[in-house]
């Protein structure tokens, strides 16, 4: 892949400029939409209670392992567009 992006790009380095520039535009508006939202994204007892299994399973010592996973949940839950965290977004 990155070989093709090479070749792409000595071809033709505007175009494969201008392709990337799209993405950036994308993944820049998907962002910003996860973050004002990222607040609103509801975490059940549940995903906290599971969260903290898999920190006590991990030997994690202290919260700042599930405290870690519901946050990473959280965040991607938002970029997902889903309005709650669920099992799929922290394993």
């Amino acid at each position: 892949l990155v070989v093709n992006r090479r070749i792409a790009f000595d071809a033709e380095p505007d175009s494969l400029v201008a392709d990337f520039q799209k993405d950036d535009g994308l993944l820049t508006e998907q962002v910003r939409t996860a973050r004002s939202t990222l607040l609103d994204i509801l975490v059940s007892d549940d995903m906290v209670s599971m969260a903290v299994a898999l920190s006590t399973e991990a030997k994690a010592q202290g919260h700042r392992a599930e405290i870690s996973i519901i946050k990473a949940a959280r965040a991607l839950a938002a970029f997902l567009e889903a309005v709650k965290v669920e099992p799929k977004h922290s394993i």
